[in-house]
C-alpha cells in the first residue's frame, strides 16, 4: 500500500468500532479484517454513512466475502478493491433494530 494514507485499528471492547467510525465524518472506505461476527459490527455502524467497506476474510466462515469475492485471497481483494469504486448492497433491517447484508435466518436452522 506504499503512497497510500491508512489507519489501522484494533478493536478492543464493545461497541469500539463504533466510536472509531464516528471519528470519520468524511467518506472514508474501511477494511474490516476478521470473520463474520466482526465484519458484522462493523456494517451495524456503517449503514446510512457515506463510508464503504470491503471485508477481507480472515475467520472461519466468511460468508460474505465468499459471495461476493468468490475464492479470491486477501491479499486480491484487498489489491482489486484500492482504485475501484464503492459499489452499494442492499440491507434487510430486522426487528427495527439490526441490519442484516447477506444471511438472514428465521424458525429453525439447523447444522447436521
Amino acid at each position: 500500500m506504499e503512497g497510500r494514507d491508512y489507519e489501522i485499528y484494533f478493536s478492543e471492547y464493545k461497541d469500539h468500532v463504533k466510536e472509531i467510525v464516528k471519528n470519520y465524518p468524511e467518506k472514508t472506505r474501511f477494511y474490516s479484517v476478521g470473520g463474520n461476527g466482526f465484519f458484522n459490527q462493523v456494517i451495524q455502524n456503517l449503514v446510512h454513512t457515506n463510508h464503504g467497506v470491503v471485508c477481507l476474510p480472515f475467520g472461519t466462515g466468511n460468508d460474505f466475502s465468499r459471495a461476493i469475492h468468490r475464492q479470491m485471497s486477501p491479499e486480491a481483494i484487498l489489491k482489486a478493491t484500492l482504485d475501484q469504486p464503492a459499489i452499494p448492497i442492499d440491507t434487510i433491517l430486522v426487528n427495527d433494530e439490526r441490519y442484516c447484508v447477506n444471511v438472514g435466518c428465521f424458525a429453525l436452522d439447523l447444522t447436521p
